[in-house]
């Protein structure tokens, strides 16, 4: 009898297993048929957008192109502006009220255009869809502004939506906008711009205006796009974009710029607000450089020039009146991809960390950069000292300096196997000695607190699940609370947070969620940082500084991925 209900209870077991994993095999396919009729959706609804898009940019909702998709009367939650407004320095914020009330009407943000004369450009973006009812869907969007206002002020417009949309038909398209729902609306006004575009201004050589804004990367994807061959490239190439650098390089006060490129780099002397090129005469007219960072490594009182390269090895140049020689005892490596300088032991020398990026698998790739003993010391060290479950990546490498001039690599956790952005130093805790962030793709970020005689301490916790995926780090007190705070710079994909979202069921870990988030804001708090979603673009880095000079800092944050060139653009490209 006992061994009867024991083979009952086993079957039973069994079928039940069975019946659990078809049951989850069909959980899982209507969750995967939900995500994809879903973006098929947003793709259906293309039309939709760009009418809207068009209309915005007429200052007309419902316009002539939108018309189709608006019935004679919709259901609008308004926004209203507030009688009061917000001067900020040379900015001044329009306050408005997203209603919670729906209300009947014919058209939409009449209030919002009619502070608008005309408008350079508005693009519009869709971040979310969920099925509501047969056919019915609701959408959350954003427009992104900039125009001139009937006062002729510039003004910026930021709105977030979200629309019912009603879909009759799908070939041909038939959809209506039955509700409008305002969240959020900022609109600024300033009298003038941040910036401007004075390159013409302060460079008065065509060539070297040429030079300066060219791009390898567009001039090969134009002759793709003809027809034409190109090599294949590596992995990195994108990388190898112009990097900015500003020194003094001639100590006379005026800032000067070094731009590093895959061709040859130019230095660009500040006489009086006038650049003039002389990369060529102060021996720094190198080829295919990733980074540059000037720091006096010597004490001597004059700023010497670390090259980060990616094919052949970096190098240190020091400065010799103003020209810069080559520092041949000093071995750096190869496929550099950013370089900071601290005196970490406080010992008055500038120490080096340098972050480099490559995959070693594609070992075909780097014949021509690593001996096969170069390769093998590499992997079997790799073996020993991967991070964790970081990809096969390359070697970020901390530097102690030993005085004038001569560098050696420290034994120390900082020199992390992963696919270092960049390393970047401050002292979090105020202990006075420099900690270090280094941000790396594909994989976690660490953070390093330097314990001096104890050596650099992984204290990454501090991050939560956020710190990982990064693109850059920059640190500043923004809030002025003494404490030091951090911009981290990442990738925002819109269709990207919409689907590592939905997987999440399917066992995708939460980190992963930030690879699509973009950037964060980590505000210093005792022994922890606060982390805020600033979503962005695609941020390759951001910088903290006082642009408005109102005594808080700002951001400026560098962006991009693709653009199509001009020639080549059709309407949905970014």
């Amino acid at each position: 009898m006992l061994k009867k209900t024991f083979l009952v209870l086993t079957v039973l077991c069994i079928c039940l297993s069975l019946f659990s994993t078809k049951y989850q095999k069909y959980r899982n396919n209507k969750i995967l048929a939900k995500i994809d009729k879903n973006e098929q959706t947003l793709d259906i609804l293309s039309p939709v957008w760009s009418a809207l898009e068009k209309d915005v940019n007429n200052l007309e909702l419902p316009g002539h192109y939108s018309a189709p998709y608006f019935p004679k009367e919709l259901v609008v939650y308004a926004a209203t502006i507030s009688a009061n407004k917000n001067q900020q320095a040379s900015i001044t914020k329009l306050n408005y009220t997203c209603s919670s009330v729906p209300q009947k009407s014919t058209s939409v943000w009449q209030e919002i255009f009619s502070q608008v004369r005309y408008l350079k450009y508005a693009e519009m973006a869709r971040t979310e869809i969920e099925l509501v009812d047969e056919n019915l869907y609701n959408i959350d969007l954003y427009i992104d502004a900039l125009g001139k206002s009937h006062d002729n002020q510039f003004i910026s417009i930021y709105a977030e939506f979200s629309l019912k949309i009603k879909i009759t038909s799908e070939k041909p398209l038939q959809a209506l906008i039955v509700e409008w729902k305002n969240t959020k609306i900022d609109i600024r006004k300033s009298e003038q711009l941040l910036f401007s575009d004075d390159t013409d201004l302060v460079i008065h050589s065509p060539k070297v205006i040429e030079i300066a804004n060219g791009s390898v990367q567009e001039e090969k994807v134009i002759a793709f796009l003809q027809g034409k061959e190109i090599p294949a490239f590596f992995i990195g190439e994108p990388l190898k974009t112009k990097k900015v650098n500003i020194c003094d390089i001639d100590k006379d006060g005026w800032d000067d710029i070094y731009l590093t490129s895959k061709r040859k780099n130019i230095l660009l002397r500040n006489n009086n607000g006038v650049l003039e090129e002389i990369s060529s005469q102060c021996g720094l007219d190198l080829e295919k450089s990733s980074c540059s960072l000037f720091v006096d490594v010597d004490n001597d009182g004059d700023e010497d020039v670390i090259i980060g390269r990616y094919h052949k090895r970096s190098l240190l140049f020091i400065n010799d009146d103003g020209v810069f020689r080559v520092k041949k005892d000093v071995t750096l490596p190869r496929f550099v991809t950013s370089i900071s300088a601290a005196d970490y032991n406080n010992d008055g020398l500038l120490d080096l960390y340098l972050t480099t990026y490559y995959i070693i698998k594609l070992a075909g790739m780097y014949n021509e950069s690593f001996s096969p003993a170069e390769i093998r010391e590499y992997r079997n060290a790799l073996k020993k000292k991967r991070q964790g479950d970081s990809r096969n990546v390359a070697h970020n490498m901390l530097f102690r300096n030993n005085g004038a001039g001569q560098f050696v690599v420290e034994d120390s956790p900082v020199n992390t196997y992963t696919s270092g952005l960049q390393g970047c130093w401050s002292d979090f805790d105020q202990d006075n000695d420099v900690d270090l962030y280094v941000a790396n793709d594909f994989g976690r970020d660490f953070l390093f607190r330097n314990d001096q005689e104890n050596g650099f301490k992984d204290v990454s916790h501090l991050l939560g699940s956020i710190g990982s995926f990064s693109m850059g780090i920059s640190w500043g007190d923004y809030n002025n609370d003494q404490k030091m705070d951090m911009f981290v710079s990442g990738m925002y994909s819109k269709a990207g947070s919409r689907l590592t979202k939905r997987l999440i069921p399917f066992g995708l870990e939460t980190r992963f969620l930030r690879m699509a988030q973009g950037n964060f804001l980590f505000t210093g708090q005792e022994n922890r940082f606060l982390a805020k979603n600033m979503k962005g673009l695609w941020s390759w880095g951001g910088q903290f500084g006082d642009f408005d000079n109102d005594g808080y800092l700002d951001v400026y944050v560098a962006d991009g991925n693709y653009t199509a060139p001009k020639q080549f653009r059709r309407g949905g490209d970014t």
